[in-house]
């Protein structure tokens, strides 16, 4: 009930829900962050941060805890604090393509440009995966976020990265589209030819 009047938008009654719950159930890891998140929408940003601090490592949705930690560090200006907080949870779940997106996002604003490159480029085969599974209508909401997140980008649109071969970012950001683009129109050509 939390969850859905969060939802629509009603932060202080899911709070009050979310409150009610924790008082029955402290240990729940996944209410705190829930609560945690609807409490930075409502400004109490503070009592978040305790609530996300107190998930312990050896639980299940530690990685969780650390990148809603991540995200009020960055909301309060903290880009260090930040960063080590997507860093720890980037150590845990390397292969995760949203944290090491958002790794590579928190590495730009921290001025950290080749190492943010690096992750980008290594991100590049799937993020024309997850483009390719979208315009086929077959992507998760979490593959069309990182998908979306990735190409409209603002953190990075003020910065000038150079690539290896000269770039910038909108440069990397156009040729990584027309090459989804070119991949996709072959891919319908070839399964065109193969059904003749």
């Amino acid at each position: 009930a939390a969850a859905v009047l969060a939802s629509y938008g009603f932060m202080a009654e899911a709070d009050r829900i979310y409150e009610t719950l924790l008082f029955h159930l402290p240990e729940e890891a996944q209410l705190k962050i829930d609560r945690a998140s609807t409490l930075i929408e409502i400004g109490k940003e503070d009592e978040a941060l305790l609530l996300l601090s107190d998930v312990s490592p050896q639980e299940e949705e530690y990685v969780q805890a650390l990148l809603g930690l991540a995200d009020y560090y960055q909301m309060m200006g903290l880009a260090e604090t930040a960063l080590s907080k997507i860093k720890e949870a980037h150590t845990l779940v390397p292969e995760e393509p949203v944290i090491r997106f958002a790794y590579a996002e928190l590495l730009l604003d921290a001025g950290k440009f080749s190492e943010a490159a690096r992750i980008y480029l290594e991100l590049k085969k799937e993020i024309k995966e997850i483009a390719l599974k979208f315009f086929q209508g077959k992507a998760t909401s979490e593959e069309e976020g990182l998908l979306h997140q990735w190409y409209q980008s603002t953190d990075i649109s003020n910065e000038r990265l150079l690539i290896d071969r000269g770039e910038n970012v909108d440069d990397v950001r156009e040729r990584l589209f027309t090459s989804i683009q070119r991949s996709i129109k072959n891919q319908t050509k070839s399964k065109a030819i193969r059904q003749l």
